[in-house]
């Protein structure tokens, strides 16, 4: 994973959480993060629209998606997941 496009995704994410923590005074409890590589999965993203979207794709290939961001394959999408947990 590129490490520009990870800071970018991180911050996203941290984006999205504050700006939901803002506009909810209740407890929350989900934050959603979509990760998806097929056609299919471009309606999870057009319905995820308060978290993060993530298309694995080649950078290469130009895919008209919902996606806000993108990793290039499932070993980034791992790595991702780790960092993320950590």
């Amino acid at each position: 994973m590129s490490k520009s496009n990870s800071i970018l995704i991180f911050i996203a994410i941290a984006i999205c959480y504050n700006m939901m923590l803002n506009s909810n005074k209740k407890c929350l409890k989900y934050f959603i993060v979509c990760i998806g590589d097929d056609v299919t999965d471009e309606d999870l993203f057009e319905a995820n629209k308060s978290g993060v979207n993530i298309r694995v794709q080649k950078e290469s290939k130009k895919i008209n998606t919902c996606a806000e961001y993108y990793l290039t394959d499932p070993d980034e999408v791992i790595l991702f997941l780790e960092q993320l947990l950590t």
